[in-house]
């Protein structure tokens, strides 16, 4: 009767460890303010994440003894949650499956972060420390391959019921928030399974490649006529990482502007100023930065990984209008694969930080980036042809542990929150350096100039002027195109990255292609398409599944990146 009791109270600590470790799991992705949901969905999300907690369990239990498997997973488990914890306090999301195709870019981002130990982790970790020394002098027990087979069995019995739940009552078990939020509803291991899912490029339903010619065909017609004879400005575009005015947030309670020269241009004569609308926040650079190159949705196109062939760009399109194409980022060549994407972008020139001197242990300053920018357009000045120029800063990506942006002039908030103001410091040294730029080409050859940020910093920067992480105001950003000839004025615009290209076009008086055509049909019934979709009529759209012109959208946007090219 003894070993009996023994045996039971070690079953009971074996086949509780999933549990305890989904409870942990609970203080790990609480790091948000998550929206409630509806209390059916709730249950049914974490049932799913019990089942995907033991599948991992049992799945080891075959390979291993119950006490190694049970210490092994505790073990696993805390690295899991660190790692998870850590990166959400940089960038705001949990780690998901698309995050291991940029990991070389995570690699040598992660490199300029210091890891400070943090109370709940340094807990969770002495509480899986006491659970395994438990674990190690309580669990002798070991099951037989047929038992092992049977938990398998009675997973997948209540997986199946679980289905059947949903598919009977059409609960809904997506949460449609922030990652980490999701990983707190869901579990990590179902949140993750399913950015598996939505890692894969999805083949809209009907498509082939000759509907999307045909649908294409439709949007031929132009109305921009290019006068060949017209002088051809040149065209710089900014994509300034992390620039926002966190303004939209709440009140910075900033001792001073930290934005003087933008603000001044949303007053300005010869300048086009407002909200670009982001897919991302806290990180996913390249989404917005693929969004206004190619005028395709983050919400439907995977990351430079995926580009094998010659794709429609800005970069082709003045390429094809007689300019020459410029890029560069001034960090590591491979990240998010640009060095392989941007020729086929149709980028002709194209560098990195590795092709220049810089070596100091910082992130280049946008003052300095300007400055090599400005030595590429004397470079093209040699030339017949006007310069197109897209260039990627670097000074404010985080950590906001340090002044990158190198300015005597530091700005502070009343608020107790360091990087708040190490960022806003930096923000202010980026806005006076595209003063600088623009005041280099004040009275040069005609030349126009866009900026506008990729995403706004991650939460832990804004959590003193907002913490509610799902406001629709995180996924804003300013952008400008600022020109030094006439142009018409146009203020508090509000738009989005796939449409930001085809304001750029109008303006040099460059053809759309069918494609951007298409794009500019659809901003007239839908001005804002990014993280939020908006309609002509102010409304939020929620389900776009069945409209029109967006399922035309989505088919040749497909298209545009899949279709079957061979390169020159």
């Amino acid at each position: 009767m003894e070993n009996f009791k023994k045996k039971k109270y070690q079953y009971l600590l074996y086949w509780s460890i999933p549990l305890i470790l989904l409870i942990i799991e609970k203080f790990v992705f609480k790091t948000h303010n998550v929206r409630p949901i509806e209390l059916s969905s709730m249950l049914i999300m974490q049932g799913f994440s019990i089942v995907y907690m033991y599948a991992i369990y049992i799945f080891l239990g075959l390979l291993l003894p119950e006490k190694i498997n049970a210490i092994f997973f505790n073990i696993i488990m805390g690295f899991v949650y660190t790692t998870n914890y850590y990166v959400d306090k940089f960038r705001g999301n949990c780690i998901i499956f698309s995050d291991f195709s940029s990991i070389k870019t995570a690699i040598n981002v992660g490199k300029n972060y210091t890891i400070k130990p943090d109370l709940t982790i340094i807990l969770i970790w002495i509480f899986l420390i006491i659970l395994n020394i438990v674990i190690y002098k309580n669990i002798t027990i070991r099951q037989k391959f047929f038992h092992k087979l049977l938990n398998i069995l009675i997973l997948f019995i209540i997986y199946f019921i679980e289905l059947t739940i949903i598919a009977v009552t059409d609960i809904n078990i997506i949460a449609r928030q922030n990652n980490t939020a999701n990983a707190y509803y869901q579990g990590y291991f179902f949140m993750f399974s399913n950015s598996i899912i939505d890692s894969q490029a999805k083949i809209p339903e009907g498509y082939n490649q000759e509907k999307a010619e045909q649908i294409l065909k439709k949007y031929t017609d132009n109305n921009i006529k290019n006068n060949k004879n017209e002088q051809k400005p040149n065209v710089i575009i900014i994509m300034n990482e992390a620039f926002s005015d966190l303004n939209v947030l709440g009140d910075v309670k900033a001792d001073q502007d930290y934005m003087p020269y933008i603000h001044e241009l949303q007053k300005s004569d010869n300048t086009i100023t407002g909200t670009f609308n982001t897919y991302v926040v806290g990180g996913g650079t390249y989404k917005s930065e693929n969004e206004v190159l190619t005028g395709e949705s983050g919400r439907y196109t995977m990351g430079y990984d995926t580009i094998y062939n010659p794709v429609e760009s800005l970069a082709s399109i003045f390429k094809e209008n007689g300019y020459n194409t410029y890029a560069s980022h001034p960090y590591d060549r491979n990240g998010y694969n640009r060095n392989n994407a941007y020729p086929l972008l149709g980028f002709q020139k194209i560098w990195f930080i590795e092709d220049t001197d810089f070596n100091e242990n910082r992130y280049m300053t946008d003052k300095e980036y300007y400055d090599l920018l400005i030595k590429d357009y004397k470079e093209n000045k040699k030339t017949d042809k006007p310069l197109f120029y897209f260039g990627v800063t670097m000074q404010n990506h985080s950590p906001y542990t340090k002044y990158a942006g190198m300015s005597n002039k530091k700005v502070t908030s009343s608020y107790n929150n360091d990087q708040l103001n190490i960022y806003l410091s930096d923000v202010y040294a980026s806005d006076q350096a595209f003063k600088y730029l623009c005041e280099y080409f004040k009275d040069k050859e005609n030349t126009i100039i866009v900026m506008f940020g990729d995403h706004q910093p991650a939460q832990d920067v804004v959590d003193d002027i907002n913490s509610d992480t799902e406001t629709e105001n995180r996924y804003k950003t300013p952008f400008v195109i600022w020109a030094n000839y006439d142009i018409k004025s146009e203020h508090d615009i509000n738009t989005s990255g796939i449409y930001l290209g085809n304001k750029i076009l109008k303006i040099v008086n460059i053809p759309l292609t069918p494609f951007r055509n298409l794009i500019d049909t659809m901003e007239k019934e839908y001005p804002i398409f990014a993280y939020i979709i908006y309609n002509k009529n102010n409304e939020k759209v929620d389900d776009i599944t069945e409209i029109d012109i967006i399922k035309e959208y989505r088919c040749a946007n497909y298209y545009m990146r899949h279709r079957n090219i061979t390169p020159d």
